[in-house]
C-alpha cells in the first residue's frame, strides 16, 4: 500500500468518534487506538503483496467486530511476530552454542513459521475476496479465510522436541539474525531531533512495513498495588523519562533495563533491599516442568522444583534482545509525526505450549514475577487510569508476562522512530513537548 493510500485509510479512525457522542472519552480513545492497530496488524499479517479487495475485507471486519474482539485479533496478530522474532534469535544462538542436546538445528524440531517474515521464512499471501472469505490449500495445512488476518483459524503448536540452548550471544549477533531474517534491525545513536535535551534516538536499520512489531519497551512491569514498589514512589517520574503505562493501569519502567548486556539475567531481590540483575548460571539446565526449559542457577532450580506449579519461572530472560531499545525513541518535535504506536501485550504462557521455552526472549518482568497475581482477589477499584482489570486469559494454568510492543505506523526505512509520549495535558510537562494531537491526549487521560 502507498503511503499516502494508508495515511488515509488510517485517517479515517478518528472520525468514528461522531458515532458515539456519548461514549466515555477514555474508552473511546481506547477503542481508536485499537481499531488502528486491528487494521495495522492485519496488513501486516497478510503479507506482500496484499490486494486492495482485501485491505476493504480487513477496514469491513474492523467496523464489523465487537471492541473486545478487535482486542484479541490484535493481541494474536502481535503475538505471532513476537514468536518469530523470538525463534530467530534462538535459532541464531542455538547456531552458535548448539541445543542441550548437542543439536545445532535450534528450538523446534518441525519449526512452521506461522506469521509472515519479511526478508525470510514462509509468508502466506491473500490476494483476492475468495481467498480471503474460503481460504485456499497452500504446502503443508488448510488455511481459512481471513483466519491469517484475524486469527480465526490459527495453527495449534506443531509438533516439537523441546531443546535447551545454552549460551548466549552479542547484541550485535542477534540483531544480524533479525536483519537477515525479517528485514530490519534497531540501534541507538544521537538523536536527529535539533534539541539539546533530546539525548539518543532509536533508529532502524533496514525496512520495516506497516504494522511490524519494530520495538519492545522493556524492563519490569507494575500493576497499581505495586505502584508504591517503583524506585522513588511516590513521585516515580522524577529523574526516570524511562516510564511508560498502558490502559489497563500497568505501568513498565524500563530504567533497569539500560541498553541490555549479553546473556541470562534474573531479577531478584538485591541484599541490602531493592532489586537487582543476577547473572545466571548455564552449566544447569532444569526440566521444563520445573523451570520451563530455561537455563538457571541452583537455588533457582530448587526453588523452581520445589513449587506446585508447572508454569516456568518468570524472572529469567536473555538481556541481548535487539529490539529491547523501545524506551529510547523519541517524541516527536513540531512539524513531524510519529511513525511508531505503542501496544500493551501480554505474552499468554499456556501449560505445555511453546511459549515456555520462548519466554526468555520477551525482554520484561512483572514485578509478581514468581507468583499467580489475579486483580480480583485483591479488591482492586475499577475505576479511572487505575483500573486493572483480570485478563480473559489468566484462567487456571496460564501465565503472562506484561509487555508494551511498538508497531509500526507506516513503512520505516533507515530512519528514527518516534512515538507519541501522549502526556497528561493536566500536568506540567517539559518545555520541549508539542502535542501531537491535543484532543487524543484529552481523550486518553480523562476521568
Amino acid at each position: 500500500m502507498a503511503a499516502s493510500s494508508l495515511r488515509k485509510w488510517l485517517g479515517k479512525i478518528p472520525f468514528k468518534s461522531r458515532l458515539f457522542p456519548g461514549l466515555d472519552q477514555r474508552r473511546l480513545q481506547h477503542e481508536i487506538d485499537v481499531h488502528k492497530l486491528f487494521l495495522l496488524t492485519s496488513y501486516h499479517r497478510l503479507g506482500t503483496p496484499v490486494s486492495s479487495n482485501a485491505i476493504q475485507e480487513i477496514e469491513r471486519l474492523s467496523m464489523k467486530l465487537p471492541f473486545d474482539e478487535q482486542v484479541e485479533k490484535v493481541q494474536e496478530n502481535v503475538h505471532i511476530q513476537v514468536m518469530d522474532i523470538a525463534r530467530t534469535i534462538h535459532r541464531a544462538i542455538a547456531a552458535v552454542h548448539g541445543a542441550g542436546d548437542g543439536s545445532t538445528d535450534g528450538l523446534l524440531e518441525n519449526d512452521r513459521t506461522r506469521g509472515p517474515v519479511q526478508n525470510g521464512g514462509r509468508t502466506e499471501n491473500f490476494s483476492s475476496p475468495d481467498e480471503l472469505s474460503n481460504g485456499k490449500e497452500r504446502g503443508e495445512k488448510r488455511r481459512t479465510g481471513l483466519a491469517l488476518a484475524v486469527g480465526g483459524d490459527i495453527d495449534t503448536v506443531p509438533s516439537w522436541k523441546r531443546r535447551q540452548v545454552l549460551g548466549s550471544i552479542s547484541i550485535d549477533a542477534s540483531g544480524a539474525a533479525l536483519r537477515e531474517n525479517h528485514g530490519f534491525t534497531l540501534f541507538t545513536a544521537k538523536s536527529e531531533i535539533k534539541h539539546p535535551d533530546a539525548g539518543r534516538g532509536l533508529f532502524v536499520r533496514g525496512r520495516a512495513k506497516p504494522g511490524a512489531v519494530v520495538a519492545f519497551f522493556p524492563g519490569v512491569a507494575y500493576t497499581p498495588p505495586q505502584y508504591r514498589l517503583i524506585e522513588g514512589y511516590p513521585d516515580v517520574v522524577a529523574g526516570n523519562p524511562y516510564l511508560i503505562g498502558r490502559y489497563d493501569g500497568v505501568i513498565v519502567n524500563a530504567k533497569p533495563w539500560g541498553q541490555g548486556t549479553k546473556g541470562r539475567q534474573r531479577w531478584t531481590a538485591a541484599a541490602g533491599g531493592g532489586f537487582a540483575w543476577q547473572d545466571v548460571g548455564e552449566e544447569l539446565a532444569v526440566s521444563d516442568a520445573a523451570a520451563g526449559g530455561h537455563a538457571i542457577n541452583a537455588t533457582a532450580a530448587a526453588a523452581a522444583a520445589a513449587s506446585s506449579s508447572p508454569l516456568p519461572l518468570m524472572a529469567v530472560v536473555d538481556r541481548g534482545h535487539p529490539l529491547a531499545l523501545g524506551h529510547f525513541a523519541n517524541h516527536p518535535p513540531s512539524g513531524m509525526a510519529p511513525n511508531v504506536m505503542a501496544l500493551g501485550y501480554d505474552f499468554v504462557i499456556k501449560r505445555d505450549g511453546e511459549e515456555k521455552l520462548l519466554r526468555q526472549f520477551i525482554p520484561n518482568i512483572n514485578c509478581d514475577d514468581e507468583v499467580e497475581y489475579i486483580a480480583a482477589e485483591q479488591g482492586v477499584g475499577q475505576k479511572g487510569g487505575n483500573d486493572y482489570k483480570v485478563s480473559r486469559n489468566r484462567v487456571k494454568g496460564v501465565q503472562q508476562v506484561r509487555s508494551v510492543v511498538f508497531v509500526a505506523l507506516r513503512e520505516v526505512e533507515d530512519e528514527e522512530l518516534l512515538r507519541n509520549y501522549r502526556l497528561n495535558p493536566k500536568l506540567e510537562r517539559p518545555e520541549w513537548y508539542c502535542p501531537v494531537d491535543e484532543e487524543e491526549e484529552r481523550r486518553r487521560w480523562s476521568e
